[in-house]
């Protein structure tokens, strides 16, 4: 693998730097815009990227030099790559939700997809979650925020509520080194879990806000360890 190599995903733009960031090359794929794209980087797999659009998803294999287009799965705005297999990646369109039920999985780095499913409200429509994630020792535990934290056993086939969320939880992420461990980010500052969201510590000494939908609500949390969500990755 390339040392030093980061990318970033930004206003609609696909960055790549190979000098740890003193100079980046646009590796945007061609005819495509995205006001926010998401980005998921296979590690350990001889360049292998996937984005979103507003377009379905794309795939390179070179780094970003070329790429594959499929325009199957409307708007995507979350992938998430499984650790140790890059063909393994599951899609997640925006809503309104213009083919299936918002969740899409694929065994063969794309080339086909499998309809998924998100929980359903009492009305029966789909929620979208605020945080989506897989367990990084099983690439079909998958987790989910909506509203409450549900988790799923078959790869987003069915899903089950786990645990407890604190109050006006915006953001939730998984420790990987650390089985049974989460951090939510809340309106009034970070928690801790560690055991499976069964319970929550605050973080003492966080600065704790009084004011509803504080710019912590529009924050990035990430654990050391956890599996990253933001759109920049070291390739390592």
């Amino acid at each position: 693998m390339i040392p030093d190599t980061v990318y970033a995903a930004a206003q609609g733009k696909l960055l790549r730097t190979r000098n740890a960031g003193a100079s980046w090359t646009d590796v945007t794929p061609t005819l495509d815009q995205a006001s926010d794209r998401p980005l998921a980087v296979a590690a350990g797999s001889g360049g292998r990227l996937y984005t979103g659009s507003f377009s379905g998803t794309y795939r390179s294999d070179d780094y970003g030099e070329t790429w594959t287009h499929d325009d199957r799965r409307g708007r995507v705005i979350r992938l998430l790559v499984d650790a140790a297999n890059p063909d393994l990646i599951y899609a997640q369109q925006a809503q309104p939700f213009r083919f299936g039920n918002g969740l899409f999985f694929s065994a063969d780095g794309g080339a086909t997809w499998q309809d998924r499913t998100f929980p359903t409200t009492s009305q029966g429509a789909q929620w979208a979650p605020s945080s989506l994630f897989l367990d990084p020792a099983d690439s079909s535990h998958l987790y989910g925020l909506f509203g409450s934290l549900y988790e799923s056993l078959d790869g987003g086939q069915s899903w089950s509520t786990v645990g407890v969320t604190p109050y006006e939880t915006r953001r939730i992420v998984m420790a990987s080194a650390e089985p049974g461990v989460f951090y939510a980010l809340t309106d009034s500052g970070p928690f801790r879990s560690a055991d499976g969201a069964e319970s929550w510590q605050p973080f003492e000494g966080f600065p704790r806000s009084t004011t509803p939908r504080s710019p912590l609500t529009r924050a990035t949390l990430r654990s050391s360890t956890s599996p990253p969500e933001a759109a920049a990755r070291t390739a390592t």
